[in-house]
């Protein structure tokens, strides 16, 4: 179960983490600035943070450790507790696409 006391420590921002994309290199050679004070803000061990982060199909989060990070990270829940992708039409999945395109920021 999580702990509710989850939804007061929301409020605080994690500073510095960021994970350094860079598409001429495989995910296990990413950059990742602050993985310890992310681990220590999640309450998830470091090594199972930086497996989440460098290989998100092979290491799934559980479903709490998936709450825990989309409350604090303010992030959409892991795709494997999400159970309406099949619900939407091409032309919705088509729209988030372009969506993301515009809209989100990928840093390289």
């Amino acid at each position: 179960m999580v702990d509710i006391g989850i939804l007061k420590k929301c409020k605080r921002k994690v500073n510095g983490f960021e994970v350094v994309f860079d598409m001429f290199k495989p995910r296990k050679l990413f950059e990742i600035k602050n993985l310890e004070k992310l681990s220590e803000y999640l309450d998830i061990d470091k090594n199972t943070l930086e497996n989440y982060i460098r290989d998100p199909l092979k290491n799934k989060p559980d479903f709490n450790n998936s709450l825990k990070m989309s409350i604090l990270l303010n992030i959409p829940l892991h795709p494997e507790y999400i159970y309406f992708w099949k619900d939407i039409s091409s032309q919705d999945f088509i729209y988030l696409l372009n969506y993301l395109k515009e809209k989100a920021k990928i840093f390289i």
